[in-house]
């Protein structure tokens, strides 16, 4: 019963987070476009993005992710929480099967203990709730690994079958999730070598390489154009770099979180343990997918989730079934910080008044008309589906003067929304004047000094995000408007 309560608890701390813990943002607003388009019956397109891909589908990811938020978004709406919720689920569901393999082992209380550390895992809790979708990779790709070692225990055909349509969903949500298949794929064949299971492997294969090359054919046309797709120059971005390239190693990227994370995790492969076999086959696979990530990915602030959780149950498993000393101090001080640290975030939201997302929606209906041409910020996203308005985003797509060229020359836009200090509004001079008719309010933060003070010192991307001095541009072509009176921007 105590384990029952604990996981309803967390599970209701995160929904009722879901669509307030993070500002709109750039991923979610990207990802979301596509499922509004999958629900509009326009396939995997971007509107919004077209100029990235010239006008192409969005083949970057797999279809899974984005058919099951188009599922949700059509069962109720697309908004910031039932957007977030696929996401969420997933991650709830990682930390179910992690926190069942540690309540197995008869730990009490530091069962419970790593429970509530792993839902809070910082990594993992803040990419549960953003609307991206590597929760949903890393729970098909923890489960291939869970029913992979039950099939060693009870040499059970069907899970030859589970295991590789587990495998093929976290591969077809994004390809990115092969980081985490790798070790998998080293162990299937060295068993296949040592017994000779042909049966097990081929069912395997067939259950793994059927969905996807069903994806490969429907999207790509072949597989040569699907490795092409990934590996040659990509106009996606500007600097030409190919989507293998921008996945891959770049240079070491750490933060302090993942400075403590790492520290820890070697640390607790270096102590003298005794594991039982399944924890043992457990933390060498995800030891070796956190070594991979390190060596391998470019990792740019998001991906981490993809083994963050992964090496917390590391931490813990390993420390607590070794002999150091001191395993429990280090596990109250690594639970302390994790703590901590999501505690800060809670504390930012709560404190700093530009967290209020309900000013978005009333700037947005009170100043956009339906079927308007919009070019904005990520910020606005949601509220600007509600109206049927053209979207395009003003931050994505190749350089910001091709960018702008195209909105330009192929768009006619009637109004701009984005921060009132954005330097790229000034590559629009040369076509419009504009006015400022729409402003997010200023507010009046008695507690200000707290978060300038004291939290944004933390440092991290979280800290730096809010909807303060997000405003509505209205155009005038230069032709059609002989007087512009800007001085609406200092009574805004």
């Amino acid at each position: 019963m105590q384990k029952i309560l604990l996981y309803i608890s967390l599970f209701l701390i995160g929904i009722c987070s879901l669509g307030t813990f993070l500002t709109v943002w750039f991923d979610e607003a990207y990802f979301a476009e596509i499922t509004y388009q999958l629900l509009n019956s326009n396939g995997f397109h971007s509107q919004a993005d077209t100029v990235s891909l010239d006008g192409k589908p969005v083949y970057i990811y797999g279809p899974v992710y984005f058919l099951l938020t188009s599922a949700v978004a059509w069962l109720t709406e697309l908004s910031p929480f039932y957007f977030r919720l696929v996401n969420y689920l997933a991650y709830f569901g990682v930390v179910l099967l992690l926190g069942s393999n540690i309540h197995k082992n008869k730990l009490g209380y530091w069962g419970f203990l790593f429970s509530i550390v792993l839902f809070f895992d910082n990594a993992g809790f803040e990419n549960a709730l953003s609307g991206r979708m590597e929760a949903v990779a890393l729970l098909f790709a923890l489960s291939s690994y869970l029913l992979y070692y039950q099939f060693k225990v009870e040499k059970k055909d069907i899970y030859s079958f589970l295991i590789g349509l587990s495998v093929s969903l976290s591969f077809l949500t994004t390809p990115r999730a092969a980081i985490l298949l790798i070790p998998l794929f080293f162990i299937v064949i060295f068993d296949l070598i040592k017994l000779g299971n042909w049966k097990f492997f081929f069912t395997l294969a067939l259950s793994f390489s059927i969905p996807v090359l069903i994806w490969i054919l429907t999207s790509h046309g072949s597989l040569q154009a699907f490795i092409e797709y990934y590996t040659q120059n990509s106009s996606f971005e500007s600097g030409e770099s190919t989507l293998v390239e921008q996945y891959l190693y770049s240079g070491l990227r750490f933060t302090k979180v993942k400075m403590v994370v790492y520290t820890l995790f070697i640390f607790s492969f270096l102590v003298k343990r005794n594991l039982s076999k399944r924890d043992a086959f457990l933390v060498k696979v995800f030891g070796a997918n956190a070594l991979l990530f390190i060596f391998l990915v470019n990792d740019t602030g998001s991906y981490f989730a993809l083994v963050s959780p992964l090496m917390t149950y590391c931490i813990f498993v390993n420390l607590l079934h070794s002999n150091f000393k001191f395993k429990r101090s280090v596990l109250l001080i690594y639970s302390g910080f994790n703590l901590f640290m999501v505690t800060a975030k809670f504390a930012y939201n709560y404190l700093n008044e530009y967290k209020d997302y309900s000013p978005i929606l009333s700037m947005v209906e009170e100043n956009i008309p339906n079927e308007a041409t919009v070019i904005t910020d990520f910020d606005f996203f949601y509220a600007l589906r509600e109206k049927n308005t053209n979207l395009y985003f003003f931050q994505m797509g190749k350089d910001p003067v091709t960018r702008t060229q195209y909105h330009i020359n192929e768009l006619s836009p009637q109004y701009i929304l984005t921060k009132i200090d954005d330097p790229k509004m000034s590559l629009y001079n040369k076509n419009f004047n504009y006015d400022i008719i729409a402003r997010y309010p200023k507010k009046e933060n008695p507690n200000y000094w707290i978060v300038e003070g004291y939290i944004k010192k933390l440092g991290g991307h979280f800290f730096t995000v809010d909807y303060e001095n997000l405003v509505i541009y209205k155009l005038y072509p230069i032709e059609s408007k002989t007087s512009i009176n800007h001085s609406n921007l200092l009574n805004l």
